[in-house]
């Protein structure tokens, strides 16, 4: 009996020794890159010290957060508004948005959640003022005067936006809304309207997909 359980414990022990060192070697590869990962194949010890550490070990240390989620940000915005960019490469975007969501995969929940609600409220922002398009077109139609309305619900999440250091973006959107605003009221005529609401309509179906599936690439979840 009794040499059963010695046997059963060195079992045990060597299972483990063996289960440590494979580990340690995997992980000295995928976290700490191939120099490190070829040192613990060589030295034992090593290779027994990254096991162990893989259970302790953080991606994200020393990671300057603010910085990184800024930046970040303005990453998925980008990605949002290439989809109004007709001469974007799309096999490129699309190699960008693997890699780039690769990336975030693994973030801390609370820091996947800023980037989400981030973009969540770029893509509400566009579809906002895209409404607010359709309903100033739908009023010049009524009145014979063209004026771009800015409902509150845009003027909320133009509020929402600026609390996530998109400043530049937001202000792109401004300068954008002013220059639409102008070009209408100067160059549109009453029978360019109903030409204008139709493709438009048309454009957005199509838009709000690509909204979709670009967000679907980033955090693997629905829009």
């Amino acid at each position: 009996m009794k040499n059963i359980i010695k046997s059963s414990l060195a079992f045990v022990i060597y299972f483990s020794l063996f289960a440590d060192y494979g580990l340690g070697i995997y992980h000295s590869f995928k976290k700490h890159g191939v120099s490190d990962g070829l040192i613990g194949a060589v030295l034992f010890p090593w290779a027994m010290y990254r096991g162990v550490e893989y259970w302790w070990h953080d991606d994200y240390r020393n990671v300057n957060w603010d910085k990184r989620l800024t930046n970040d940000l303005q990453t998925c915005v980008y990605f949002i508004s290439l989809v109004n960019d007709k001469k974007a490469d799309k096999y490129q975007m699309n190699e960008d948005l693997e890699k780039f969501s690769e990336k975030i995969k693994d973030y801390p929940a609370d820091k996947r959640k800023y980037l989400i609600v981030g973009t969540k409220t770029c893509i509400q922002l566009n579809n906002s003022f895209n409404s607010d398009l359709l309903v100033s077109l739908n009023d010049y139609k009524k009145n014979g005067n063209f004026n771009l309305i800015t409902s509150d619900a845009t003027k909320k999440l133009e509020t929402d936006l600026s609390n996530f250091e998109l400043e530049d973006d937001l202000g792109s959107i401004k300068k954008s809304t002013v220059e639409l605003n102008k070009l209408i009221q100067e160059n549109v005529t009453y029978e360019d309207i109903n030409e204008m609401e139709t493709a438009m309509k048309l454009t957005l179906e199509h838009q709000q997909k690509e909204f979709s599936r670009i967000y679907k690439s980033l955090f693997d979840e629905e829009l």
